[in-house]
């Protein structure tokens, strides 16, 4: 019997792992099949009624976070392409399923501080696979494909999810080096260098920003704590990384909007056109409940074409903002959603001095700004699987 049971817990323990490793890795079916795998696992992990009793304990925290599913399920309800909105609310599963897992189990915290490991390091090794094949095409003359959307082409993994993949696992280095308290920090060092590098050859703006900003609430966090000349080193280094990158061949070839293969980069002019779709778009839906699930990008189009904006009407392109993305989809009632997961877990992290989960949730907050994180996969399961992770009780599992 202990044996049976020992082994739904390593099983349901390396289905987490599973979710975290094939996350930053192309192949979108191999996440989808361990998300399969940890729903299987979860099933056999414990007996329903202390799944019943844990997720009760955890209720309103899985009725907010799970809130974007219901809407999606509701928009329905009113949507003119059932077919599509069929298609969304599959891919928005996620939302119900991963929080369902984690505030219905009791983990301790040295399982998710191996499960946040686990993926930085993943992070690190589709890195190196990427930069491998990279140069394999450099040395037969093949092409430069160290930059941007060349190297998403290499990891077939849009730009800026894997920017977001790099500065989340920055994060854990730097909080493995000054909170978790690891004896080997040079490892670390190491290891932050590197990923600082992979964000060189990315070159998404908004994860310098993003880092930025995470930096500057570290100091002010810690002000007391940290001594004058900590303080000045780490504001000193923020600043000199800030202009290295903005200043670089890689960063100053976005800024005339063109890669070597004349390929046509976003701008701050895009995005400006891009929102002002949006805006008008949203003018025309629903104020309360949006246009519903599935048809929210048709007015969008629409608008680009009235626009002039070509290419965001041929390759239709979302709003490349979520928090108006979730506007148009499902008005207010989406945003409010939107802001209230945000909130919770701002609120948690605080109320448990937990700074590693406060910098989480800006990072996605930041990378909001100017993406539709929760329009792909890869963005609805990392947001899901992290901030439900760092949100679920702090109980040790039971035996």
């Amino acid at each position: 019997m202990k044996e049976s049971k020992s082994f739904k817990h390593m099983f349901f323990y390396w289905s987490l792992s599973m979710v975290v490793v094939t996350l930053p890795f192309p192949k979108y079916s191999l996440n989808s099949q361990s998300i399969i795998l940890l729903v299987v696992s979860w099933l056999l992990f414990n007996n329903f009624s202390e799944k019943t009793k844990n997720l009760k304990a955890m209720l309103l925290p899985f009725i907010t976070m799970s809130s974007i599913f219901w809407l999606s399920l509701l928009g329905l309800f009113y949507t003119d392409n059932f077919g599509k909105a069929s298609e969304v609310l599959l891919a928005n599963l996620p939302f119900l399923i991963i929080p369902l897992v984690f505030f219905s189990v009791k983990l301790d915290n040295a399982l998710k501080q191996k499960l946040f490991k686990i993926f930085s390091f993943s992070v690190i090794i589709a890195s190196v696979f990427g930069l491998i094949k990279a140069l394999f095409f450099r040395i037969n003359n093949l092409g430069n494909y160290f930059y941007y959307t060349e190297f998403s082409k290499i990891l077939d993994i849009h730009t800026t999810y894997f920017a977001l993949f790099l500065v989340l696992a920055i994060l854990y280095f730097f909080y493995d080096f000054t909170l978790f308290k690891t004896l080997k920090k040079w490892q670390n060092v190491v290891c932050v260098i590197f990923l600082l590098g992979m964000l060189y050859i990315v070159s998404a703006r908004i994860s310098i920003i993003a880092l930025v900003t995470i930096f500057i609430v570290y100091i002010l966090s810690n002000f007391k704590k940290i001594d004058v000349v900590s303080k000045v080193s780490i504001l000193i280094v923020t600043l000199l990384l800030t202009v290295l990158f903005f200043t670089s061949p890689n960063f100053q070839n976005r800024n005339i909007q063109a890669d070597e293969f004349g390929t046509e980069l976003p701008s701050i002019d895009t995005r400006l056109i891009h929102w002002e779709a949006v805006v008008n778009a949203i003018k025309k839906s629903n104020p309360l409940f949006g246009n519903g699930t599935g048809d929210a990008h048709e007015n969008l189009f629409e608008e680009y074409r009235n626009l002039g904006f070509v290419s965001g009407y041929q390759y239709q392109y979302n709003a490349h903002n979520q928090y108006l993305e979730i506007l148009l989809s499902f008005g207010l009632l989406g945003l409010f959603s939107l802001l209230l997961i945000l909130y919770q877990c701002l609120r948690q992290s605080l109320k448990n001095h937990n700074m590693f989960f406060l910098t989480q949730v800006i990072v996605f907050m930041v990378f909001m700004l100017t993406e539709s994180i929760l329009e792909r996969q890869k963005g609805i399961i990392s947001f899901m699987f992290f901030l439900s992770l760092s949100l679920s009780a702090n109980n040790t599992t039971s035996k």
